[in-house]
């Protein structure tokens, strides 16, 4: 075992008892390879999310999706998409073909369809999850996406405050490139540990050994 990486977790994991009701840990030895950002107003463009299945139209295939009642106001045709087909990670690109604004009585939700850029391996009846990008833009709270710690299924950062970190849940949003957007738990300004932050969210954390 590192003997570094052993000392640092045994002063987190003390500290962490000591602090567990806050989620309070003073500045004291701390691995160096803490880095840390400011939380910043940014533009961001705004993405509906849709799920739907893979259809054939014409003889063309297509995805027809849901989309939420109060999304289809930004929603146009043309716009760009991207899918994820059945269990495949590995998303296709699309584009808004038509969109059908009226809204179901039941599911309180339109349709779209999305039509693949390319020649795609798809076949009608697989499950379709999409992320439909508009041209519209809106001001965020974004942190660099390495600063997000999981834990319990629930979303973490760590932000310096003064002489201690604290741990903080949040809540995020749309995401753009290397950053994403804090709905809740973070406020412009904020100092967020981006490199290191699983010292503290993980305090008993332990280096694989050499």
């Amino acid at each position: 075992m590192n003997k570094r990486a052993q000392k640092l977790g045994l002063i987190f994991l003390l500290a962490f008892s000591a602090c567990s009701k806050k989620q309070r840990f003073k500045i004291g030895a701390l691995p160096s390879e803490i880095s840390i950002s400011q939380a910043k107003i940014e533009n961001m463009k705004t993405k509906i999310p849709a799920y739907g299945i893979v259809i054939e139209r014409n003889g063309r295939k297509a995805l027809e999706v849901n989309i939420e009642a109060g999304d289809t106001q930004s929603l146009r045709v043309g716009q760009k998409a991207k899918a994820f087909i059945g269990s495949n990670t590995k998303p296709i690109s699309a584009k808004v073909s038509h969109i059908l604004r009226a809204v179901s009585s039941e599911t309180g939700q339109s349709l779209a369809w999305l039509s693949p850029s390319r020649k795609s391996s798809i076949t009608p009846g697989q499950f379709v999850t999409a992320w439909i990008y508009t041209s519209q833009e809106k001001k965020v709270i974004a942190i660099p996406k390495p600063a997000v710690l999981l834990r319990g299924g629930k979303k973490f950062v760590v932000i310096k405050s003064q002489d201690h970190y604290r741990v903080q849940e949040i809540q995020t949003g749309i995401s753009s490139g290397k950053e994403i957007e804090v709905l809740d738990g973070v406020k412009a300004g904020d100092s967020v540990v981006t490199q290191g932050g699983i010292f503290f969210l993980y305090p008993d954390f332990k280096a694989a050994e050499d």
